[in-house]
């Protein structure tokens, strides 16, 4: 009911909300690996960075799936439905 009221202050609140999650969330890490019997350690870039790009397809991919559930349901239902309606 509260949100039927004032749906402006909770978007505006949602959107603060995954603006500051997004921007705490980007914390750059680092991965050390120990190299040889030296024991120096050395830092993996290339591991940091398909993190990054996986991390951010995942949640590119989250953010749009609400929005395509439902065709993506009603495709299989349509789909299905036409199967089960043709003789075997």
């Amino acid at each position: 009911m509260a949100i039927r009221r004032r749906p402006g202050a909770w978007l505006g609140s949602a959107a603060v909300l995954g603006f500051l999650t997004a921007w705490l969330s980007r914390r750059s890490t680092q991965v050390r690996v120990q190299v040889g019997k030296s024991g120096k350690s050395e830092v993996v870039e290339d591991v940091v960075k398909s993190a990054t790009w996986i991390t951010t397809v995942l949640a590119i991919g989250r953010a749009v799936l609400p929005f395509v559930r439902p065709a993506v349901t009603a495709f299989a239902a349509r789909q299905l439905a036409e199967m089960a309606s043709k003789p075997a």
